[in-house]
């Protein structure tokens, strides 16, 4: 982005490619020319970025997490562990848990 913003200022002056309009090249069209643009409905209700992310996003929407520069979630799969083991494991205490209160 900011490569983009200072050529466009070396080119065509200061202030050809504003912040705003770089970082609108690097996401929204950025999806769009990746054939990623449409929003999910909980998206396009508000004018606030902020305040949609706070109140509208879910947990289903993050397709990567990286925390310390390690990548822990990669388009929607984990990568340090076992997700179908983690399920037969909760599936398991779910059922133990059950039979201990009789169901």
């Amino acid at each position: 982005m900011r490569l983009a913003a200072v050529l466009q200022s070396v080119r065509k002056g200061p202030g050809a490619l504003t912040a705003r309009d770089a970082l609108w090249m690097a996401t929204r069209e950025g999806a769009r020319a990746s054939g990623l643009e449409r929003d999910r409905p909980q998206f396009i209700t508000s004018h606030d970025p902020h305040s949609t992310l706070v109140y509208s996003a879910r947990g289903s929407d993050v397709r990567t997490t990286v925390v310390d520069g390690e990548v822990l979630i990669d388009q929607f799969r984990p990568t340090r562990w076992d997700s179908a083991l983690i399920a037969a494991d909760a599936m398991g205490e779910a059922a133990r848990l059950a039979a201990r209160a009789g169901f």
